[in-house]
């Protein structure tokens, strides 16, 4: 409804928020997907979004002329971009991560990322599988190395851990897209430092033109915090 919303795709005429959630329901139950173990209870899942955005462009444009409903989801998805012109994650990597500057802190901090690696992986890993970090546990780094406040919680990580792994297609048969492997934990760490130090007013170092609160995107912040050395 937040994603609806925002995009003002609401009209309280073709799609009110009673039929969306009407839609999110009946796309959510459906037989073939309901009892699958990688389809949680009550949340749509990526294969489910194009089923919701096709009952949804049903709904809201199918008294339009000449409707089809390939059309219907494609005006769909152009509202969506036009509300979040952000949404492709990959912008992030290119304008943000991928220079030398945060290569070379990267490269002086791998020690210290191998050790956090290390430490909060394993927990779901099988035996003798190759470990990797499981959601929870990224959460469980992220609030003990004290960045979670009233703005930058649960909903923020599970973004960045999301925007951080490889599109797996069949997220409904296999689970590599919950297992962050340490190239994609490299990623999520710096989201986590751009999120809280862009939003930091104190003592700043200068990376590229761009601001980063030393006392949070110091790694040395997450060794003095986790006891790691």
């Amino acid at each position: 409804m937040d994603l609806l919303n925002k995009s003002n795709l609401i009209d309280n005429n073709n799609l009110t928020v009673a039929l969306a959630q009407i839609d999110f329901i009946q796309t959510n139950a459906n037989p073939e997907t309901k009892d699958l173990p990688l389809n949680p209870e009550r949340f749509i899942t990526r294969p489910e979004l194009s089923e919701l955005l096709a009952r949804l462009a049903v709904r809201k444009y199918k008294k339009s002329d000449g409707y089809e409903i390939s059309k219907g989801i494609e005006l769909l998805i152009q509202q969506f971009s036009k509300s979040f012109p952000s949404l492709d994650c990959h912008i992030w990597r290119v304008s943000r991560l991928w220079n030398e500057e945060c290569d070379i802190v990267l490269k002086k901090y791998r020690p210290l990322l191998e050790i956090l690696y290390k430490k909060y992986s394993g927990k779901e890993t099988l035996p003798g599988n190759k470990k990797f970090v499981w959601r929870d546990e990224f959460f469980e780094l992220v609030t003990a190395s004290g960045l979670v406040d009233e703005n930058f919680g649960v909903r923020e990580m599970s973004i960045i851990f999301n925007q951080s792994m490889m599109t797996n297609i069949e997220e409904l048969d296999y689970e590599r897209h919950l297992n962050m492997f340490f190239d994609e934990f490299i990623e999520a760490i710096s989201r986590v430092a751009d999120r809280v130090l862009a939003k930091s007013p104190y003592e700043v170092i200068l990376f590229r033109k761009q601001i980063f609160h030393q006392k949070y995107w110091s790694l040395y912040l997450f060794k003095r915090k986790l006891k790691i050395y």
